[in-house]
């Protein structure tokens, strides 16, 4: 089995919608290519739908990423936990306004979670540039979601990598219809 890589949107619409479970993800093979760091989705990509315990197939991925990448080149950019907006016109919500959910994240998993104004996709722009030293196609993004994150990073130029969902418990009515749909 292979993960599906698509480096822009035109291959991403052409290529066959497949997913596989991301302890598959070859990281060191990545470096090799030239990737330079790796933002990762929380729920669903590395743990159950809201929960703060890594799936036990994510793990060795994630630490040999960390190890390979370093750990401040390896992220989680979640829809709900780090994001904060308090500008009335500012797109995006106060899901996790001062954070909480970020902190016991980050404590539990041992991994950052990126603090940001803005959903995905356009929350991607912030996380890239805290890297200023490396280009966007140097960046992966690897999420369970077309319609988010794999969407997101071909609009930024990032490697996007699709796995397949953990498990459709506790996860949400429209992400599991846009699922079907795939």
């Amino acid at each position: 089995e292979r993960f599906f890589l698509f480096s822009n949107l035109e291959q991403f619409l052409r290529s066959p919608l497949l997913r596989h479970f991301i302890m598959k993800l070859s990281c060191r093979r990545l470096k090799e290519c030239g990737i330079k760091a790796v933002i990762f989705d929380k729920d669903n990509t590395l743990t159950p739908p809201y929960s703060f315990a890594m799936d036990h197939r994510t793990e060795s991925t994630v630490r040999l990423c960390q190890d390979l990448f370093g750990y401040d080149h390896v992220v989680i950019f979640s829809n709900s936990a780090g994001i904060h907006c308090h500008w009335w016109w500012c797109q995006g919500s106060d899901d996790d306004k001062d954070h909480l959910q970020a902190d016991a994240i980050e404590s539990e998993l041992k991994i950052n979670v990126i603090r940001h104004h803005k959903k995905k996709p356009d929350g991607l722009l912030e996380t890239i540039s805290l890297w200023p030293s490396i280009k966007e196609e140097e960046v992966m993004m690897v999420g369970d979601r077309y319609l988010t994150d794999i969407y997101g990073g071909n609009v930024y130029g990032l490697l996007t990598v699709c796995v397949r969902i953990i498990t459709e418990v506790n996860d949400n009515w429209g992400a599991i219809f846009v699922l079907i749909l795939n």
